[in-house]
């Protein structure tokens, strides 16, 4: 027995050392990187495949709950898509040669309000499109400013969206009267860039009152110049 623990104690010994891997080397030419092929998969999945790969984006219910508009880039850019809520084919909304996001549809059915940039430069703008007509409307218009997540008051008056200077890196909040077609309301929210989101603008819509029933055509007024020309009246002469 005293001579069988000692053998033991070795045959373990020399049973760690022939288990011990070596490092493996780092492969730096590409040319020895190779996997094994899978027909089934070459067949289904080709390069021209993954290269068509498509993606559904923002959604907004109509009022009603009978259709749903929401973000594909199915054609290739993201574009504003309607689709019956029961199901079926869905048909292109936006058609244009920019990238939408962020879709809203109004509390009164008229309008879906969204946001679109230039060439992918991020410095967005508020649009506006009817559902109905495809008659699509610039609401903002300012290519120095980014305007993003357009959020409804409950009564489908106000328009609320994070706004940004091309200068600047905080956020903050306009409020468009849809009725007045001017820019209502200008909170400072004086927020980070990381804080941005729906809850920025939507915070800050509270109004509960009845839609006014004039709202037919909302057009883009000359709100940078009517807010400066407020400012001046406030600002005393030097």
């Amino acid at each position: 027995m005293k001579n069988l623990i000692p053998a033991i104690v070795i045959l373990m010994s020399t049973l760690s050392v022939s288990q011990t891997l070596s490092a493996p080397q780092a492969i730096t030419d590409p040319k020895q990187i190779s996997s094994k092929s899978n027909a089934a998969v070459e067949k289904n999945l080709s390069i021209e495949k993954l290269y068509m790969t498509r993606v559904i984006g923002g959604t907004t219910w109509s009022p009603d709950g009978k259709q749903i508009a929401f973000i594909t880039n199915i054609t290739g850019r993201n574009k504003l898509w309607i689709v019956p809520a029961e199901g079926g084919w869905p048909v292109q909304l936006t058609i244009s040669d920019q990238r939408q996001a962020a879709p809203a549809w109004s509390p009164d059915g008229k309008w879906i309000a969204y946001m679109s940039d230039y060439d992918g430069d991020e410095q967005w703008d508020i649009f506006l499109v009817s559902p109905k007509t495809g008659q699509v409307v610039n609401l903002t218009n300012t290519r120095e400013i980014a305007e993003e997540i357009p959020t409804w008051s409950p009564d489908g008056r106000y328009l609320a969206y994070n706004v940004k200077p091309k200068t600047s890196s905080v956020f903050e909040i306009d409020i468009y009267d849809t009725v007045q077609r001017e820019v209502k309301q200008h909170e400072r929210a004086q927020r980070e860039q990381h804080h941005r989101g729906h809850g920025l603008a939507g915070a800050q819509l509270q109004a509960h009152v009845l839609p006014d029933q004039r709202r037919d055509r909302p057009t883009h007024t000359a709100t940078a110049r009517r807010t400066q020309r407020r400012r001046a009246r406030r600002t005393p002469a030097s």
